[in-house]
């Protein structure tokens, strides 16, 4: 054998065993499987080389080499296929975890849920299949050693080669690497459903409680804290606010302190840009100083609360897995300080103060266009002469000749300013490349800068702090009817009108805690987060409801640079002043820090960039809610303490005569039958010739005078207890952000109030129904009340303009919608119907005429309506309007009257069917979004975020504001934030609804329970009175003890 064995070629031995050898079939040992040598000598465990020889003699291992890689390849192979498998399985029990815990809710078939749940389970199981079709192949043939991505014959060409490294490796590795994306998504994503705070644990060993406090939710889940001390009560506030709204009072915390982007990225940074450059911080620190020790144990007290509840419990609501910059981990807060309550009290008083934005919507108007300020004025309402104002003359003891001489006053203050503006500022304008000559210019300069990559969180970046603030609407009021005060008792309502976010910016809560007396005192209605106590609510003694007065709190002063030192100093009074210098450092998650240079003025901070004002312009801000404030705080706790507050002159004096800011207008009543008015704010007299309605120029020629005393801005109280049986009389208080004096009272609090249709409305309802005033469902027929007040406006302008109604009438489609809306709509913008879906439609049209002022504003095609624009066209249009109209009408040169009229006759004719023809209202248009601050706009948006049909336009009681948006559907921005009502004749019980429920939680049953009830003009008739009883807790209820 051995001389046969020598015979055989080195070739011819390497090319028959290498594929023996290598897949096993092969050994050369003694044996009945081996090659025998004869004489019983064998050659076990002697590789190939060692038989053949190599050409050279030398010894040659690289087959064993080569034999131990490819048996690691088939080990790494045979690997991936087992964990394609057990991944698999994951992610078939992943998604189903995650498509079991979306059944039932709204966003059941959110496209990224639903998604990465259906294709968790539909991948896992089509890979769990094909990996045990494989694995039983190759157990079934006893391949185990075959199968792998390196181990083929030598013969075998490269396309078999590589089919085999692609089958085996390649493509089992692709879907293993697709099972582990979808396995973690699914996990992920299931997380958020367990993240619902459990409501019905009870904590024992609570440290900084006196006594026992009880949680309870009653039907509606909203939230009832009784406990034995002020102390305690607001303890278990705070810790219900971080049971439910944790992730707002954090994203409110960072917003004040300008540190969202450190935790959500560079689409916040613009955000906390223009927080470090109003130094809020400052402000914050400001507001604490004043605070009394007292308050400060109380506000303690709450911030305890909420740290215990980061302490003590694990769930953390579904955005703090968006915003950690830890991957797949929940963000986890910062223990929470009593300088946090003065930040979101901060917060409060800026966002809810408003001029300031007017005046830079007028001055950005005046720089990017060619108009003057005469061109300016008329895009706005004149609040000379208007009526429905909040007092009447009789009221205020004003005569004609005190409203002679208060027009002479705002005459000369505006000639003053109109020769700043089109002298000075004009010349500035035109030095400084603005106006319309270089719009274009700015335009592509703006087009040619770097785009920002697009990022999770984009609608952060569009959302300006700035803007952040009130809407134009709100109502409030207080009555009572004709009778003695022991058997006739006053009602009240309250709706202010905000954005519209889910959650709300609102927290509903009822606390019961004793006096000094040991009498027990309760408090009930919403509150702004992060703020102990109940802000617009009812208590034992009084209630009150809260409108924005729209006074003027605020003002921009353009500083006169000192031309020997341009960047540092300023002139004022012909002194030259250097500025403040302030360093910011903002960490912004993924991406290097960004430090700004900011500066400090005597006005105020410099916030041109911040507040995207003309560059090379240096703007400060000055503002009541920056500065130094040594009342606000205590007026707000003062709400709550029955000690001090018991009647509505205890409410004026003691509570809401304390806060600086805000402008609020404050209808209250109490149990005594007492009905009263008061308003809010640190005014001040302002210099000849500045109205406020513009930035002025800081240099000391404008500089801001004295406050004026509370006790002479508006108020009233109606005594109930005073009046004799021959002379009751019904008294009654209404606020919808109209004009709050008319002329001739002896100070200008401001020019930018609200067009008196909502306020109107409400004195013609409340002053024709005098007998009803103290009747409970009387107050919600108002408060729901859906005429539309604009069309009733309108449709008188329409009916005595001759041009218009000729063009109109002599167009067959145009003449049947006139005789539809003038004949068969009832004038309430009701949800379903056309009629007002058509209307709002052409005020659309009307609202597109001043192209100069939407694109210097950057707005979304649409001038807002609710200055009146649309009217004016057809009422008493300028010569600017004129010229407008004339570039749209067809043929080119009419007049407004002949472009209203063919836009009227071109929707006509696209609705030729009539009203049934038309998009409905409240569901094709005007269908409220509630959105959420942070996720609006991301993938995760359908999580979050609702809608509703709702009711009313921007002109209704019942209102649904849409602002300048009026493109595509008309989605409303604004509704009623909440709805509450207050009937002394049943104390024990509120009415309240508000879009969305207490918790923030999107996988919590009270996340939307009251949403359609809202939008169906419902209520809840809330417990107020007294701890809740264990019955009536029928949603949650839990001890915390000491």
């Amino acid at each position: 054998m051995a001389d046969k064995l020598s015979q055989i070629s080195l070739q011819e031995i390497r090319h028959v065993s290498s594929p023996l050898l290598r897949d096993g079939s092969l050994t050369l040992e003694d044996g009945n499987n081996g090659i025998n040598g004869g004489g019983g000598t064998g050659y076990q465990h002697r590789s190939v080389s060692a038989l053949t020889g190599s050409p050279t003699g030398a010894n040659d291992n690289s087959w064993r080499r080569e034999g131990a890689a490819d048996k690691a390849c088939n080990h790494l192979a045979l690997a991936v296929l087992g964990f394609l498998a057990l991944c698999s399985l994951c992610a078939i029990i992943g998604g189903g975890a995650l498509l079991n815990s979306i059944a039932g809710f709204p966003f059941a078939h959110c496209p990224l849920l639903y998604g990465v749940g259906a294709g968790s389970v539909a991948a896992g199981c089509v890979f769990l299949a094909l990996s045990l079709l494989v694995g039983y192949r190759l157990i079934k043939t006893k391949e185990l050693s075959l199968y792998g991505a390196c181990l083929f014959p030598a013969e075998q060409g490269t396309g078999r080669k590589l089919f085999r490294i692609v089958a085996t490796g390649v493509l089992p590795t692709i879907a293993f690497l697709i099972t582990l994306g979808l396995t973690i998504g699914s996990i992920a994503l299931f997380t958020l459903s367990i993240t619902v705070a459990p409501l019905s644990t009870d904590y024992k060993s609570v440290p900084g409680i006196s006594g026992p406090i009880i949680l309870s939710r009653d039907g509606a889940g909203l939230t009832h804290i009784s406990a034995n001390s002020r102390a305690d009560a607001l303890f278990g506030q705070g810790f219900a606010q971080a049971q439910d709204r944790l992730w707002q009072i954090e994203f409110q915390r960072l917003a004040g302190f300008g540190r969202l982007a450190e935790f959500v990225g560079d689409a916040a940074l613009k955000f906390d840009k223009q927080t470090r450059a109003l130094n809020m911080v400052n402000a914050a620190n400001l507001l604490c100083v004043s605070i009394t020790d007292e308050q400060r144990a109380l506000a303690q007290s709450f911030v305890d609360g909420i740290n215990y509840y980061l302490n003590t419990v694990n769930e953390r609501p579904p955005e703090f897995l968006f915003m950690s910059t830890r991957l797949l981990f929940f963000h986890e807060p910062e223990p929470f300080t009593v300088l946090d309550v003065c930040m979101a009290a901060r917060l409060l008083q800026w966002q809810l103060s408003f001029n300031v934005n007017m005046e830079i919507e007028r001055f950005k108007m005046f720089w990017n266009t060619d108009r003057s300020y005469d061109e300016i004025e008329e895009m706005y309402v004149n609040m000379t002469n208007i009526s429905h104002t909040i007092f009447n003359a009789a009221q205020l003891d004003l005569t004609e000749e005190d409203a002679v001489a208060a027009r002479a006053r705002e005459a000369e203050d505006h000639a003053v300013e109109r020769v700043l503006y089109n002298e000075y500022m004009v010349n500035l304008r035109n030095t400084m490349g603005g106006g319309s000559a270089n719009a274009q210019a700015r335009r592509a300069a703006a087009a040619a800068e770097p785009k920002r990559q697009q990022g999770h969180f984009e609608w952060l970046y569009d959302m300006d702090f700035l803007k952040w603030k009130a809407q134009h609407a709100s109502n409030a009021w207080a009555g009572r009817a004709a009778g003695p005060s022991s058997t006739t008792k006053a009602c009240g309502a309250s709706d202010p009108h905000l954005d519209i976010n889910i959650p709300s910016v609102w927290y509903y809560s009822h606390l019961t805690y004793p006096d000094s007396n040991n009498v027990t005192f309760d408090t009930s209605g919403v509150g702004m987060l992060a703020i102990p106590g109940c802000h617009i609510a009812k208590t034992t003694y009084v209630a009150w409801g809260i409108t924005m007065s729209l006074t003027d709190l605020e003002d921009l002063f353009l500083l006169v640079p000192d031309p020997a030192n341009l960047d540092t100093h300023y002139i004022v009074n012909g002194t030259s002043y250097a500025f403040t210098p302030r360093t910011e450092v903002i960490k912004v998650r993924g991406s290097d820090d960004v430090t700004l240079q900011l500066q400090d003025s005597l006005y105020g901070p410099v916030v041109t960039e911040a507040l995207k004002l003309p560059d090379g312009l240096k703007f400060a801000v000055w503002a009541k809610p920056l500065r130094e404030d040594n009342t606000s705080i205590t007026g707000v706790f003062n709400l709550g303490d029955p000690d001090i507050v018991r009647n509505v002159r205890d409410l004026r004096d003691k509570g809401f005569g304390q806060l600086q800011s805000p402008g609020f207008s404050i209808p209250m009543q109490d149990a005594e039958g007492n009905v009263g008015y008061t308003m809010t704010g640190w005014h001040v007299l302002r210099a000849r010739g500045h109205t406020g309605k513009y930035p002025t120029l800081g240099n000391g020629s404008f500089d801001l005078r004295a406050p004026i005393p509370f006790d002479q801005l508006p108020t009233i109280i109606m005594n109930a207890s005073t009046l004799s049986p021959a002379s009751y009389q019904p008294f009654m208080m209404s606020a919808a952000n109209q004009k709050t004096y008319p002329d001739g009272y002896r100070y200008t609090l401001g020019y930018d109030f609200v067009y008196p249709y909502r306020g109107g409305r409400i004195q013609y309802l409340l002053s024709q129904n005098t007998d009803q005033l103290s009747s409970y469902d009387f107050h919600r027929t108002v408060q729901t009340d859906i005429h539309s007040n604009v069309w009733e406006d309108m449709q008188a302008v329409m009916a005595v303009n001759a041009e218009f109604l000729s063009l109109v009438s002599a167009d067959a489609n145009g003449n049947a919608w006139w005789q539809a809306l003038t004949t068969a709509w009832d004038g309430r913008s009701s949800k379903g119907s056309g009629y007002p879906s058509f209307f709002f439609l052409w005020i659309r049209e009307l609202a597109s005429v001043p192209k100069d002022v939407i694109t210097a504003l950057d707005l979304n095609g649409y001038w807002n309506p609710t200055y009146l624009y649309p009217r004016m066209l057809l009422q008493a249009p300028t010569a600017t309007m004129t010229t407008q109209c004339g570039a749209l009408t067809s043929p080119a040169g009419g007049s407004c009257a002949a472009f209203a009229a063919q836009s009227f006759n071109r929707l006509a004719a696209q609705y030729a069917g009539g009203e049934a023809s038309a998009p409905r209202w409240g569901s094709d248009l005007n269908n409220l979004a509630a959105t959420n601050l942070m996720m609006h706009g991301t993938i995760m948006q359908c999580l979050f975020e609702r809608t509703v049909n709702k009711d009313g336009d921007y002109s209704t009681i019942d209102v649904s504001d849409f602002g300048s948006d009026l493109s595509g559907d008309i989605t409303p921005n604004a509704a009623s934030s909440m709805r509450q009502l207050y009937d002394w004749s049943t104390p024990k019980n509120i009415s309240f609804v508000f879009p969305g429920g207490d918790s923030g939680n999107p996988y919590s049953d009270r996340y939307q329970n009251l949403l359609e009830l809202f939008g169906d003009d419902g209520y809840v008739q809330v417990t107020v009175e007294g701890a809740l009883p264990e019955a009536e807790a029928t949603w949650a209820r839990q001890t915390l003890t000491p």
